[in-house]
């Protein structure tokens, strides 16, 4: 948590190509996570995450080693037949 973030502010500049990057992807470099800038508790249009898969898919294992379970990069998402 940051105790004086509006002094922060005053002291720390994105760099450039951050900014670059923000403006070739449409992604808003200013106000909250959904771009506003007038009322920042106003989360309307903000990224949201994907829908959940359809009932009928499961996770499938493809880890060689079965300690590796918990590192989910070694599963892949198989619909039942």
């Amino acid at each position: 948590m940051v105790e004086a973030p509006l002094e922060l502010q005053k002291t720390l500049t994105l760099p450039q190509n951050h900014l670059d990057a923000c403006a070739a992807g449409d992604i808003p470099a200013k106000g909250n996570a959904a771009g506003n800038t007038d009322n920042l508790l106003d989360l309307t249009g903000e990224n949201a995450p994907p829908k959940p898969l359809p009932g009928g898919y499961v996770l499938e294992d493809q880890s060689p080693l079965p300690l590796s379970r918990p590192y989910l990069h070694h599963w892949r998402v198989q619909r039942l037949t």
